[in-house]
């Protein structure tokens, strides 16, 4: 009767050995998990950070902006490429010379920033730390709302490149435009009225009823398109920039024609994610007070050079043993293990238990020890938890906090060894009850 109490307590407390292993192994998993949450926003902010200001001004992800315009408001899409397109039309009669590169095509600045957000003045993460870089990235990571041209007034256009051509071309036209300093030193040209010729009048060969002549040409053979941009309610055209204009006495002039817009406000996402970061990384940062006071809880101090480091160390722990009760037990290895263990000892534990039964031993009731551990087979709530519960909770514990991803065999088998020591613990219980 003493060696099968003894044997009895034996495998209830290896029973018990292993459900707190697991329960170490979960807890330990939960910071993992937590671990590699927070590496996963570190190397997000640090990408973002090494982008930098200059890379993410809205003006070089109009294109990007444009593309995700045709894809949800195809109307105010039209209407702004129209627009350009218009724009870019007229100019080329007059001269203009554009290329993929002026409209921003490739790595090229855009030059058309007819589609814009008032400027950001952004601060990069000039400590270097993960703090200051994680504010840079929550300054980018905001929706946009933006400005978009959806028409503009081409007969003021027109009627002010014409004014310009002409004067160019030594016609009288009461002088360039009047101009007030910049803070360059150019000029800021505003539409004259009283000067420049009235508009031509069409023959039909173009939309703009210019007419293909001397005068047309010769202004983008002496100054060159700037950029365009939107101001207030109007369009602003730059020609000119840093060229030399003879009738100038040699200074060097900006013309900045404004001509009236129509303008349309859009609600775009943030520069991030037309930047190509991962959208719901952003969402879920920028979104969540609590894990951006977490992060700097935890690393603001460190060094942005840090996160690399931190990432191998955490892929590290993610796949090194863990240390559990002074022994290192595989983390890919050890279910396997504990499974096949346990079915083992489940079947010696019922064995026992049958074998106490068949002599009529009362190896609970009658047999007396000074062990501390006895109250583990004396009470039967414990019995039932430990014999019984025992596999529910290894069984979640291995499926819901493993990070290793198993084939669908091995977990097939994790399920029939985890219900096969439920059913033998149940069984084992209910013969214990008589004991």
């Amino acid at each position: 009767m003493e060696i099968l109490a003894k044997r009895m307590l034996f495998f209830t407390k290896v029973i018990l050995t292993f459900l707190v292993i697991m329960v170490l192994i979960f807890l330990n998993f939960l910071d993992l998990r937590e671990s590699n949450r927070n590496k996963t926003y570190l190397n997000l902010i640090n990408k973002v950070a090494q982008k930098g200001d200059d890379a993410l001004r809205f003006k070089n992800y109009e294109l990007e902006r444009v593309k995700f315009l045709q894809d949800n408001d195809s109307s105010s899409a039209t209407k702004h490429i129209n627009a350009r397109n218009e724009l870019v039309n007229l100019l080329k009669v007059y001269g203009a010379n554009f290329t993929k590169g002026t409209k921003g095509g490739g790595d090229a600045e855009n030059r058309f920033v007819v589609m814009t957000v008032p400027e950001r003045h952004v601060q990069g993460p000039g400590e270097g730390t993960v703090a200051s870089a994680l504010d840079f990235f929550l300054a980018y990571a905001s929706n946009d709302t933006a400005s978009i041209l959806t028409g503009f007034d081409s007969k003021i256009l027109k009627k002010q490149l014409d004014s310009i051509s002409n004067v160019l071309s030594g016609g009288f036209n009461g002088g360039l435009p009047k101009t007030k300093p910049l803070a360059a030193g150019n000029g800021n040209v505003a539409p004259d009225d009283n000067g420049g010729n009235a508009p031509v009048v069409g023959d039909g060969t173009n939309p703009y009823g210019i007419t293909d002549n001397k005068n047309s040409r010769i202004l983008f053979s002496t100054y060159e398109f700037s950029e365009a941009h939107i101001q207030d309610n109007n369009l602003v055209l730059v020609l000119g920039q840093n060229m030399r204009n003879s009738n100038a006495q040699g200074a060097a002039y900006s013309f900045s024609l404004h001509v009236p817009a129509q303008l349309k406000k859009i609600n775009f996402p943030s520069t991030l994610h037309f930047a190509g970061f991962d959208s719901v990384l952003i969402k879920d940062l920028s979104s969540s007070k609590q894990k951006q006071q977490d992060l700097k809880n935890l690393y603001g101090f460190y060094d942005l050079s840090m996160v690399d480091k931190i990432s191998v160390e955490e892929i590290n722990k993610n796949n090194d043993a863990v240390s559990i009760l002074g022994f290192d037990i595989s983390r890919k290895w050890f279910p396997v293990a504990l499974l096949i263990t346990l079915v083992i000892i489940y079947i010696l534990l019922f064995e026992t238990i049958k074998k106490a039964q068949q002599q009529k031993l009362k190896i609970i009731t009658d047999y007396n020890s000074e062990q501390v551990l006895d109250f583990l087979i004396d009470k039967k709530w414990i019995r039932l938890f430990l014999w019984i519960a025992t596999p529910v909770l290894l069984g979640f514990f291995i499926f819901y906090c493993s990070l290793i991803r198993y084939s669908n065999l091995t977990y097939g088998y994790f399920a029939v060894a985890c219900l096969l020591c439920f059913i033998i613990g149940l069984l084992a219980y209910k013969k214990s009850l008589v004991l």
